[in-house]
């Protein structure tokens, strides 16, 4: 802290958090001059959180700017890391309500290029006195940012007090995961598809028609199902998905373990040509990742009519979105766990139904008495089960019964429409 300009970082923990400091100076972030920034890695147990708090002078140049955000960007120690940026960045015009960085100053493109490389969020929406946010919160996982009703100091008109909040979940399962505990899947790239659609074809299924109950027939039709992709389908198990975004290119990831390496060389050995070409291969990601952000974009927008899935899964990663709200008002009460929101969910639902039971078997569900009070669907045909599977995408992807959309075939469509 410099006492003629003002500004100041400080982080305080109570206990049991262990707070360990991380040394920044010999990573350049000496050559920040209008820069206060305090970093340190806490642990609580097998969960560790880096934090860094900031403060950067007003009127402080774009060149500051682009600095601090590149050494903050290139730290291998926050790769795959739960990461949060908070502090004073003192950009007066930053629009904290979209997350475009169109028509707006240069410090406002820097940050939101920064998060758009990192795959950061901006999570303050809470103006000061002037409808600006000088104070920004800046995560790579989901937190709640509210206004503070019992501040521990004054407040300042221009720097509301937060409250921010998130859960973090104990990870330390996803280190000692194995092959032989990994969960197997069947590996339908490996299946054997003449001798599963004959052994789908030669299953007995006279029983279906003498059940009446629907829940014990669509049990027997899977069982079937099942048995058949059992002896002719492999199990195979599957790592899990890559960290990186989706646009990022082999060659990109490649030049980023790359670049990483190099950083580590250099700070082992000072050698200044491994620094030249850790410099050099961190503006070609820089390039590349631009250039590969783009051609994804376009690829989105012009197939957005054929898969709109996948421009609506994007649009959900920009917004960290993972279809549960972070937080919901129900009942005069505000909910924040995910599991008390699903059931908020369940009980507003169910007290607009009626609970009353419906028809359990195909008898009564056509029986005179039934239609009064339940819906019943009118006749199906098998040509009306075969449109419906026509228009299914015939791709690997599966629902939560594990059976993709292509194996519904035209050997089962009977059953189906017997169903």
């Amino acid at each position: 802290m410099n006492v003629s300009r003002g500004g100041g970082v400080l982080l305080a923990a109570r206990q049991p958090v262990a707070v360990y400091s991380l040394d920044l100076s010999s990573k350049g972030f000496n050559d920040l001059q209008f820069t206060d920034l305090l970093g340190v890695k806490c642990s609580l147990g097998q969960v560790s959180l880096y934090i860094f708090v900031v403060y950067i002078q007003p009127g402080a140049c774009t060149d500051e700017f682009e600095l601090l955000f590149d050494l903050l960007g290139n730290l291998p120690d926050l790769y795959n890391r739960r990461v949060i940026i908070i502090g004073d960045f003192n950009i007066s015009d930053y629009d904290f309500t979209s997350s475009r960085a169109s028509n707006c100053s240069r410090k406002s493109s820097i940050l939101q290029n920064f998060l758009q490389f990192g795959e950061y969020q901006q999570y303050n929406n809470i103006g000061n006195i002037n409808g600006r946010c000088l104070d920004l919160v800046i995560s790579n996982f989901n937190c709640t940012v509210q206004k503070s009703a019992d501040p521990m100091l004054k407040e300042d008109n221009h720097h509301p007090s937060l409250l921010i909040t998130s859960t973090i979940r104990d990870n330390k399962l996803k280190h000692i995961n194995t092959n032989n505990s990994q969960p197997k899947q069947w590996n339908f790239r490996k299946a054997d598809f003449p001798s599963l659609y004959k052994s789908i074809n030669d299953t007995d299924w006279s029983s279906l028609k003498n059940m009446h109950n629907v829940n014990t027939a669509c049990s027997y039709l899977y069982d079937k199902i099942n048995t058949a992709i059992n002896s002719h389908v492999p199990k195979s198990s599957y790592r899990r998905n890559s960290n990186f975004p989706s646009w990022f290119t082999p060659v990109i990831i490649g030049k980023l373990k790359r670049k990483w390496k190099l950083l580590r060389k250099f700070r082992q050995t000072g050698n200044t040509e491994t620094h030249d070409e850790f410099k050099i291969i961190r503006t070609e990601i820089k390039k590349d990742v631009k250039t590969a952000y783009s051609s994804y974009i376009l690829n989105l927008e012009s197939n957005i009519k054929s898969n709109p899935g996948k421009f609506w899964s994007h649009v959900n990663n920009l917004k960290n979105c993972n279809g549960i709200p972070s937080q919901m008002s129900y009942s005069n009460s505000l909910l924040t766990n995910p599991y008390d929101i699903v059931n908020a969910f369940a009980e507003h639902f169910c007290s607009n139904f009626n609970l009353n039971k419906g028809p359990t078997t195909i008898a009564d569900a056509y029986s005179e008495d039934s239609f009064s009070n339940n819906i019943i669907c009118p006749n199906i045909s098998e040509s009306d089960v075969l449109w419906a599977l026509k228009k299914i995408k015939p791709n690997f992807t599966s629902g939560h019964d594990r059976i993709p959309a292509f194996l519904l075939c035209v050997e089962i469509v009977y059953h189906l429409t017997y169903l």
